[in-house]
């Protein structure tokens, strides 16, 4: 035995914070992911001015044509990581690298990030891109309607009289 232990078993060696074994590993991948000057420069996003609801069918297009199929827990993993008050574009990048692979992780984000800048700025948490497109699809609807419209009363319109050629 040892002088001063006094029966207990004297511990030695580094604590858990000391040992590199034990380190934060996504913290570490956070610090490593590097996203575009547009992913990073829109800074946080209040995501309670954010209208989530708006941006499913978005995402769920986005990540149907990344992954080649359609996937509802990747879809709700996604969203997911956008509840609560605010959420950092690096750590959803970190998040999303298992599921859409190094090549689409990033590109996804920066994308859905532009759109959450928008749509927190915007009245009703929509994205400004979406009202738009919106905006120029009842456009579209509204022409195709009037073209319609002028083709069926030009069927029920009488036809002129016959001239000297009978036509």
């Amino acid at each position: 035995r040892r002088a001063g232990t006094r029966g207990r078993m004297a511990l030695r060696g580094v604590s858990g914070e000391q040992d590199g074994r034990f380190a934060d590993k996504d913290a570490r991948e956070r610090r490593r992911v590097r996203l575009p000057a547009e992913g990073e420069a829109g800074g946080p996003v209040d995501l309670r001015r954010v209208n989530l609801g708006a941006l499913r069918p978005w995402v769920a297009a986005q990540l149907r044509e990344r992954l080649g199929f359609e996937d509802d827990i990747v879809e709700g993993f996604v969203l997911g990581q956008l509840e609560g008050a605010s959420a950092d574009p690096r750590a959803v990048t970190v998040s999303l690298k298992p599921f859409l692979g190094d090549e689409h992780a990033a590109p996804f984000v920066v994308e859905l990030w532009r759109l959450l800048l928008s749509a927190q700025e915007s009245p009703g948490g929509i994205p400004r891109q979406f009202v738009e497109e919106e905006a120029a699809r009842a456009r579209e609807a509204r022409k195709e309607a009037e073209r319609r419209a002028e083709l069926r009363a030009a069927r029920r319109a009488p036809l002129p009289p016959a001239g000297e050629d009978g036509f």
